[in-house]
């Protein structure tokens, strides 16, 4: 956080600098930079026109961060579920690191095609992209990289039938790296994923509520509102099949003060239909049909 408030400054006092500034390589780097933070900051729609700047700079010197941002482009359009721009894009950032023989950036590109192809339901072209995505993540120890690579599979496993052990071994991978790696924003994420399958798949409400907490204790200061809804969601779940009613209660009465930080409306919808019936356990029957 201290960095990113420091890089924000330095974004703010450059920019009417960078606006003026010729060289397309130099222009490059700052819209990278600029493109980044606004990602991690949560600013997607200032970042889509950061890459989309970049990509547009047609020079050789600019291929590597043009290929680069076509990735980001893609990934962003993949969070919107465009898929005809997701394809494109993707392709084109294969054709450009094809064209550099960049081995990372192919790394990178097939992972973004795992998503895609995971997102749509296909899940053999997805792990097949996600493989060939950690092969190089492994070879070249990019830990960083595989915190992402193992949360994917452990996502991609769950969704697929009698692959539950798989996708916990994948997410304690995870775990383990994102330990070594302490400004990875990935261990709240991974600890909610772990601690829906125990209250969703293995109905082991004890294992649901200790990883929803671990979730919580381990969230980062600009920790995403839509991982804290996850963890409170399934630790008033896990509560309220155990009985624990005043529990429960009381983290879904956590999920829904996260309202005012944007939450999407699919899952203010899940906090209240886990209100009615949690009314309907405490026979508050008017309450449960609101």
């Amino acid at each position: 956080p201290a960095n990113m408030d420091s890089d924000r400054v330095l974004l703010e006092k450059s920019s009417e600098l960078a606006a003026m500034v010729k060289n397309p390589v130099e222009r490059a780097a700052w819209l990278n930079l600029s493109g980044n933070y606004n990602w991690f900051s949560g600013n997607h729609d200032s970042a889509m026109v950061n890459y989309k700047i970049t990509y547009a700079i047609d020079h050789p010197d600019v291929l590597e961060r043009r290929a680069a941002a076509a990735i980001n482009i893609g990934a962003l359009y993949n969070r919107k579920g465009i898929a005809d721009s997701i394809r494109h894009y993707l392709n084109e950032a294969i054709r450009m690191f094809d064209l550099l023989g960049d081995e990372k950036g192919h790394s990178r590109a097939n992972y973004s095609l795992g998503i895609f192809y995971s997102n749509r339901g296909n899940y053999e072209l997805a792990l097949r992209h996600y493989l060939v995505s950690l092969d190089h993540q492994l070879a070249e120890k990019d830990t960083f990289a595989l915190i992402y690579s193992y949360n994917a599979l452990g996502n991609l496993y769950a969704r697929m039938k009698d692959r539950t052990e798989t996708a916990l071994e994948y997410f304690h991978k995870g775990i383990e790296l994102n330990r070594a790696h302490p400004v990875a924003p990935m261990l709240a994420s991974i600890y909610s994923n772990i601690s829906f399958i125990y209250l969703s798949r293995l109905k082991d409400y004890d294992k649901a509520i200790e990883y929803a907490r671990l979730g919580i204790e381990s969230k980062m200061p600009n920790e995403p509102a839509g991982n804290l809804f996850g963890l409170y969601i399934n630790a008033a779940e896990a509560y309220r099949l155990k009985g624990n009613l005043p529990m429960a209660r009381e983290f879904l009465d956590k999920a829904m003060e996260l309202e005012s930080l944007s939450i999407q409306a699919i899952n203010l919808a899940d906090a209240r239909l886990s209100y009615g019936d949690y009314f309907k356990d405490v026979k508050d029957y008017q309450q449960a049909r609101l």
